[in-house]
């Protein structure tokens, strides 16, 4: 019996696994995620997300040039490179859901688009990406995997500081530690990737209980939970990913007590949704 065409929405969240989501689901034979892992089309064209058009919007910034070469590998069944590739997709919403159609082929049940800073996408932007493939008979499955909101924050300024990145108006490498750690808490790229409350109440107006997958960073690397996520997006289970790790920070910030509790105050009406809607975080984000 053939498999449901599923097309796989990664909404996040950022610092929140979904590097090793990406290689888990990629790496099985009736998958295809094309290009990229990230492929940043519908936060760039998000008029409210100004940092995100400002570093991932490509139309009117890929040369001519560089857009016949595109062409030229692309129908050589070369790899093309991030920015062409985004410029296409950017370029008419049409070529996304043909982009993704296309990878779904007879052995191919499964393609993708996981992009951590979709958690901020709009109600309207997701109703369009699902009822978009489904004209197409394509079923979108959305996965938001979420971490403790402290943790991730930390994690995701660290990243973002060894990066050299300007966050919100704040050059984060200039700064202290945790001094850049409570400047990021504070920008939008911060509440954009770490309002799960108002991510997940936006995810819930769209997607039915059976097409969105809600995990957690704590306790998503063991076998039951590789069953589950394995079941919800139709493939194959491989148990000898568990113990694998991506994109993991090279070493763990020596965070004080007084940063941790300022950040756990600063993200206390996350804390009190999630406890309510998922009351397992009570104990794996205590």
């Amino acid at each position: 019996m053939a498999l449901e065409k599923t097309f796989i929405l990664g909404l996040g969240c950022q610092k929140g696994g979904t590097t090793w989501l990406y290689k888990y689901l990629s790496a099985s034979g009736n998958a295809d995620f094309g290009e990229l892992k990230e492929y940043h089309v519908w936060n760039a064209l998000d008029p409210e997300n100004d940092e995100a058009r400002e570093r991932y919007l490509m139309v009117g910034r890929v040369k001519l040039r560089n857009r016949i070469l595109s062409k030229i590998r692309k129908i050589l069944g070369i790899r093309r490179k991030g920015p062409v590739v985004r410029y296409e997709l950017q370029r008419q919403e049409d070529n996304y859901f043909n982009y993704f159609s296309k990878l779904l082929r007879a052995d191919v049940s499964v393609t993708g688009d996981i992009t951590p800073n979709y958690s901020s996408l709009s109600v309207d932007t997701l109703r369009k990406i699902r009822s978009r493939f489904l004209e197409r008979g394509i079923r979108t499955r959305a996965v938001f995997l979420m971490r403790d909101p402290v943790e991730r924050a930390i994690s995701a300024a660290c990243m973002l500081r060894r990066m050299k990145l300007v966050i919100g108006g704040h050059d984060l490498s200039a700064l202290p530690l945790e001094d850049a750690i409570w400047a990021y808490a504070q920008t939008s790229h911060s509440c954009f990737t770490g309002r799960y409350d108002q991510s997940v109440e936006r995810f819930d107006a769209v997607f039915e209980s059976d097409e969105i997958y809600y995990g957690f960073y704590e306790t998503m690397f063991s076998e039951e939970n590789v069953q589950s996520i394995s079941d919800f997006c139709g493939v194959e289970p491989r148990p000898d990913f568990v113990n694998q790790s991506f994109n993991s920070a090279p070493e763990k910030a020596d965070i004080s007590s007084e940063t941790r509790a300022r950040l756990r105050v600063h993200f206390s009406n996350v804390y009190a949704y999630c406890h309510q809607k998922f009351p397992e975080t009570r104990q794996i984000w205590n």
